[in-house]
């Protein structure tokens, strides 16, 4: 017992998991650097994108846990010497993580399934039915627009006065104005 739980232990410090910063206000810094006429071209990391890679390791480390299962009744079954108790005790373990493992595998289907649709709705990029480029959400043609725009100031306050950020003053047509993140 001592040695599975030592191989355990190493086996979870060998695998490794998914690490996310956490945000400390980058969609502020998002907006400052496009306000300044930089580019804020960032990804941000969800909650939901975070629970989702948590459920994935997690369905991961219980799939391993099952195959050690199995392994381990296998070996009961092989060593039971016809005694009907080793017998049935194989029998149930194998049974159990076979259920398991169906159970598991359905969870982790429904997390592959499920957790990118909640990441679409959260994130804005759900597809429209307006007239579109093929996969192209309303948000990236909102900021493919606003990019464009972004490059073609009109108007430029190279000496800006104290507490005014050098850039474009008037960056879109009104049209687009919505656009801006």
């Amino acid at each position: 017992m001592k040695k599975l739980l030592l191989s355990l232990a190493v086996a979870l410090l060998i695998v490794p998991a998914s690490v996310h910063a956490i945000d400390l206000g980058g969609s502020i810094v998002r907006n400052a650097a496009t306000q300044a006429g930089y580019s804020a071209d960032t990804n941000e990391t969800t909650a939901a994108a975070i629970i989702g890679d948590v459920i994935r390791v997690a369905l991961s480390f219980v799939g391993v846990l099952f195959l050690v299962l199995m392994v381990y009744a296998g070996f009961l079954w092989m060593n039971a010497r016809g005694e009907e108790s080793q017998i049935q005790k194989a029998q149930d373990i194998i049974r159990a993580a076979i259920i398991g493992l169906i159970i598991t595998v359905g969870a982790y289907s429904i997390t592959q399934f499920i957790v990118p649709k909640i990441l679409e709705r959260t994130s804005g990029q759900v597809p429209s039915a307006q007239n579109q480029p093929q996969g192209q959400s309303p948000v990236a043609r909102c900021q493919e627009a606003w990019d464009n725009c972004r490059t073609g100031c009109n108007n430029i306050n190279a000496n800006p006065q104290p507490g005014e950020i050098a850039g474009c003053i008037d960056r879109c047509d009104r049209e687009l104005v919505n656009c801006a993140p």
